[in-house]
């Protein structure tokens, strides 16, 4: 999970968050695939995620395309970076290697 949002307000606050994540496997990443679930009450689950979601499903799925690939070797670390409805700033989930601590 890359963040945790409560709903249980009225309004809606910014999200600013960045993950570090590990390359599973060897390959290359192009894009991010960012998707919605939600538990509803004991028992009740929805999700957008292609994965789980129907073809009835009407919810819209966003693809963040990475400006270059990115060549992993397995177990390489990377950072999820994600912002929403921060005032002045555009959406954005970036996709970029970890720098080395020490390189920074």
């Amino acid at each position: 999970m890359l963040v945790d949002v409560p709903m249980t307000s009225d309004g809606w606050a910014p999200i600013q968050t960045v993950k570090r994540v590990s390359a599973e496997a060897e390959g290359v990443a192009n894009a991010t695939i960012e998707y919605f679930e939600a538990d509803l009450c004991p028992g009740i689950w929805i999700s957008d995620s292609p994965w789980v979601a129907t073809e009835d499903c009407n919810w819209n799925t966003r693809v963040w395309l990475t400006p270059e690939p990115i060549r992993l070797q397995s177990h390489d670390a990377l950072e999820l970076c994600f912002r929403h409805s921060v005032p002045g700033q555009r959406d954005s989930l970036d996709l970029r290697r970890c720098v080395p601590e020490g390189d920074a």
